[in-house]
């Protein structure tokens, strides 16, 4: 468990882009992004051989989702409604 936390707190280039990228799709699509990550990274891990399974990309990607795309919507719709 402490070497998956280390690993997740853990950024590199490739991971900024990639929450970055994943925030994006997350906000056009929201929600329906997750399974379409998921099924990405199983992919990529049976294509490449990966040793291990990277749970922590899901994580990662799955946070920037799932922030940008329900949480930043919802507050857009929170400031339309209040703002009537």
């Amino acid at each position: 468990m402490r070497g998956f936390v280390r690993r997740l707190v853990t950024l590199n280039r490739r991971d900024w882009l990639g929450m970055a990228g994943w925030a994006a799709v997350g906000l056009l699509v929201g929600l329906a992004a997750l399974p379409v990550m998921v099924a990405r990274e199983v992919w990529q891990w049976r294509r490449y051989k990966l040793p291990r399974f990277e749970w922590e990309d899901v994580v990662r990607y799955g946070a920037a989702i799932g922030l940008v795309g329900t949480v930043w919507p919802l507050g857009l719709l929170g400031q339309v409604i209040f703002n009537f």
